[in-house]
């Protein structure tokens, strides 16, 4: 088996030459390089195959560099490849954290665009499949072991980026179509789901509690969508700290994310549906499905560290 590691080591560090030839200015490797060090520093601290860590690391950046062209599918085959890999070495969570980094490395560097006027269709039919994804997700929690879950996830995360790199790649498709019907037109192909993504790979990735991770999953898939939803069609009066929320839409992300889990966790719910709901309207360009699992994330390390 040491042999076989050998050989994924091999492969990653031909990536990762790749990838420095391919790039047009050193400027642009740096985030790669302090997200390698952070993730050196995370595994040697959780214990982890440091080696392997850094390099399931490099092929996930890898994948992102290589997003919307056909290389982009010859990436992912071998991300599958090293996920599989991976966990015989790495329990779920950490192999999680080696997505993350590397997803981030290149998404990290996206351009925020300035909001333009709301398309109700294309964002009732996005909403309408982020809700629909989100169901899938939680069910899995309530059907199989939480470990099996969370990388039955892994999988539909990596399936999804297939889908939008072909549809990014392909564009007069049918599958192009109707993923730019679930997509605004301000924001670069997939953008969307990247940051969900990113959201969900930093929940599993970080989170060891099953019941946490249901509540922050129950914010970013449901309740994100509904907000927009009702904010849409009845939104009219606008929150007084930002003006592009409403109160409506603030009520009914807080509602879908307390209610349900409270009654199936009880009152841990209620503090972390109204913080998760604050977070979400605030006045920021982060994505908020990105930053409510990240304060959220930030929250449940503190309280592991105060309990322990």
């Amino acid at each position: 088996m040491s042999d076989l590691l050998s050989i994924f080591y091999l492969i990653a560090l031909t990536l990762l030459v790749y990838r420095i030839a391919r790039s047009d200015k050193l400027k642009d490797l740096f985030p790669l390089a302090i997200l390698l060090v952070l993730g050196l520093l995370l595994s040697l601290y959780q214990g982890a195959n440091a080696l392997l860590f850094a390099s399931i690391l490099v092929v996930f950046d890898l994948i992102a560099f290589t997003y919307s062209s056909k290389e982009g599918f010859f990436m992912v085959l071998i991300g599958i490849v090293y996920l599989f890999f991976g966990v015989q070495y790495l329990s779920v969570n950490i192999v999680a954290q080696t997505m993350l980094l590397g997803l981030i490395c290149e998404f990290s560097q996206i351009k925020f665009n300035k909001p333009k006027e709301t398309d109700k269709k294309v964002e009732t039919n996005r909403d309408i499949a982020q809700i629909a994804f989100g169901a899938i997700i939680l069910l899995l929690f309530y059907s199989i072991k939480t470990s099996y879950a969370e990388f039955v996830i892994i999988m539909l995360i990596l399936l999804g980026y297939l889908t939008v790199n072909y549809g990014a790649s392909n564009a007069q498709t049918k599958v192009a179509t109707s993923l730019k019907n679930l997509e605004r037109s301000y924001t670069k192909f997939g953008q969307g789901a990247a940051w969900l993504a990113i959201g969900a790979l930093a929940t599993i990735g970080f989170v060891q509690d099953a019941r946490y991770v249901v509540i922050i999953f129950f914010a970013i898939f449901i309740g994100d969508a509904l907000a927009t939803i009702i904010g849409i069609r009845f939104g009219k009066r606008k929150l007084p700290y930002n003006k592009k929320k409403s109160l409506a839409g603030a009520i009914a992300y807080f509602l879908s994310v307390a209610i349900l889990p409270y009654a199936l966790y009880g009152p841990l719910a209620i503090p972390l549906a109204a913080l998760a709901t604050a977070v979400e309207t605030l006045p920021i360009k982060l994505d908020d499905n990105f930053s409510v699992p990240a304060v959220l994330i930030v929250v449940y390390i503190i309280a592991e560290f105060v309990v322990f």
